[in-house]
């Protein structure tokens, strides 16, 4: 604690005294475990992003090695992603002789030539433990070993869950039919049965899946050779979620696609990973964690101290920000998000989005569209929002919709958080309650990529947040929670929508000019696209309307003359943005 205070001294950075006691009651579990004396629990901290939990876990490691009493104790470091393995690395100052890494990337295992099991810290993933359990033993895994014996401090960084939720879909079982009917009759007859029998049940109800080997004759490695040597990575996964179903009760789901699927939850985190420190700041808004805490999991919560977020400033627009609001309503979405963009052109800005927003084109088109430069403005899809602290000085920040997960993941995540079976019923509340949790927990993690991250004293740094999220969500009356003390605003849509014959009009011109951005349009084939013969009628209600032409210029484009003719007759995109444009326009 002395090294890690005179570090935050010289860097401004002056927690609280209650944020000082929560970094030491984490520091106190760290040391506990190495010497043995820590009891075999969950030891979640749930400091806020930037308040000192890695600061806590480098300063430990470096005094750990120092420590003529402690060099028989060796460090387990999980983290999520391999591109945080590097990072940490360097941060900590390790030397190759101190440190391994076990993951399935042999270039990242290269960062050290040290054997796993001399190295006194071992980074590695999370998946990377889940698979090597194999929901069994943690202790009888050697790899994890130092010495031949498992390692005494085990750090666990960012979510934990007790175990995954498994879903296969009907439709993801008719993927399976093609490949496996040649090689494997038997199992492909077996998957159109299940296939039916989900279709016929309504999403209502249980189902016995059977013992697939025992009925088939045939286990997951034979299955797999079946779908080719380089099988599609979404058959594969419906493949091996179907063999972990075998010989399982599930339960059936209906979703708002009218999709049925099979749901159920398994346990890969062995019992006996005990003790460990989870370090995860989304932890005191998922109610997952709560579940686990009330039940007989053995999770314990160390001191917490939530920063003030009075310098956070969120302007809430009321309009959906999923997937499928992406794709039917991207336009004025898009509109919507260059329209507050250019109201700081000259300021930095993050921008977290749908990573198939617009066909994947947003941030292209955002930086043609833009009042400002281009390089101003970095992009983040979810999905990779969490894990980089590249953006931590970027006081602008715009979550372009949320992350949300399938209502099925929301109740296989309540069922195994509470510990409860799949095949009981759970109150709709605790649904509900998991589903906001999760909602909290994308938006904390996606904001603290931005300079709301760091701290001064014990509130945040300023930082202005936009965020598009529909009322029905309920996110926006979670936002005070989740950041005490922020202040909340509207977000005002700027722009209305086009509708009918001139909103088909725009959606043509912008795919047309996606499609060739250079290319000239004209008025005439787009009268004939829209299936219009009369060109006065054309110029009359759609050309010459005043939304239609606001709305052109807020695509960026402009009437042209093209040919022999004295008069525009033609359109041509510009690579500026339109100053005031304010007409927006729905997918068709």
């Amino acid at each position: 604690m002395t090294s890690l205070r005179s570090e935050f001294g010289g860097v401004g950075h002056l927690p609280s005294t209650s944020q000082y006691e929560a970094i030491e009651d984490l520091a106190r579990t760290f040391v506990a475990m190495a010497d043995g004396t820590c009891r075999r629990n969950f030891y979640l901290s749930c400091l806020d992003p930037g308040v000192g939990k890695t600061s806590a876990v480098k300063h430990f490691v470096r005094h750990l090695l120092g420590s003529s009493h402690h060099q028989d104790v060796a460090v387990l470091v999980c983290l999520t992603r391999k591109a945080e393995i590097k990072r940490l690395i360097e941060d900590m100052g390790l030397l190759p002789s101190q440190f391994a890494v076990l993951t399935s990337d042999k270039a990242v295992n290269a960062l050290s030539p040290t054997p796993k099991q001399e190295a006194r810290v071992l980074f590695t993933t999370h998946q990377m433990v889940r698979s090597r359990c194999g929901g069994g033993s943690f202790t009888e895994v050697e790899k994890f070993h130092f010495k031949g014996l498992p390692r005494k401090v085990r750090i666990w960084d960012e979510e934990m869950l007790l175990g995954e939720v498994v879903t296969l879909s009907a439709d993801a079982l008719g993927s399976l039919l093609a490949p496996l009917r040649s090689s494997c009759p038997k199992l492909a007859a077996l998957v159109s049965d299940l296939q039916q029998a989900f279709n016929n049940s309504a999403g209502k109800g249980t189902f016995s899946i059977p013992d697939i080997p025992g009925t088939c004759g045939v286990d997951l490695r034979g299955a797999r050779r079946a779908l080719g040597y380089i099988p599609n990575p979404a058959t594969q996964k419906a493949l091996e979620d179907l063999f972990s179903l075998s010989g399982r009760t599930v339960r059936l789901f209906e979703d708002h696609r009218h999709i049925i699927s099979a749901l159920d939850t398994r346990e890969p985190l062995p019992s006996d990973f005990a003790p460990v420190a989870i370090l995860d700041a989304s932890g005191r808004v998922r109610y997952p964690y709560e579940l686990w805490e009330k039940g007989p999991g053995g999770l314990v919560r160390l001191k917490d101290a939530p920063k003030s977020y009075c310098d956070l400033s969120i302007e809430v627009l009321e309009q959906g920000g999923s997937k499928s609001s992406w794709y039917s309503n991207g336009d004025q979405l898009f509109r919507e998000i260059i329209a507050k963009l250019n109201t700081k052109p000259n300021e930095r800005w993050l921008v977290i989005h749908q990573k198939d927003a617009l066909q994947g084109k947003l941030p292209k088109h955002v930086q043609e569209m833009v009042q400002g430069a281009p390089d101003l403005i970095s992009f983040l899809h979810w999905g990779a929002h969490q894990g980089t602290n590249a953006y931590s000085d970027i006081t602008n920040v715009i979550l372009a919709g949320t992350l949300f997960l399938p209502d099925c993941q929301y109740i296989g995540l309540t069922h195994l958080s509470a510990k409860v079976p799949i095949t009981d019923e759970l109150p709709d509340v605790a649904i509900r309650k998991t589903r906001l949790g999760e909602h909290q927990h994308f938006i904390l993690q996606g904001l603290c990529r931005a300079s709301v991250r760091g701290s001064n004293g014990d509130k945040c740094k300023p930082c202005n947040a936009y965020i598009i999220a529909a009322n029905g969500s309920g996110i926006r009356g979670e936002l005070a929670k989740t950041f005490p003390g922020c202040t909340l605003s509207t977000w005002r849509p700027i722009g209305k929508k086009l509708k009918g014959q001139k909103a088909e009009a725009i959606y043509y011109v912008r795919t047309f000019f996606e499609n060739e951005p250079d290319g000239i349009l004209l008025l005439a084939d787009l009268r004939k696209a829209l299936g219009i013969t009369d060109a006065s009628n054309f110029n009359r209600v759609i050309r010459k309307h005043e939304d239609f032409k606001i709305a052109l210029e807020a695509q960026g484009v402009d009437e042209v003359t093209t040919g022999k003719t004295k008069y525009p007759n033609a359109l041509q995109r510009r690579f500026s943005a339109v100053p005031g444009a304010t007409c927006f326009v729905e997918h068709l």
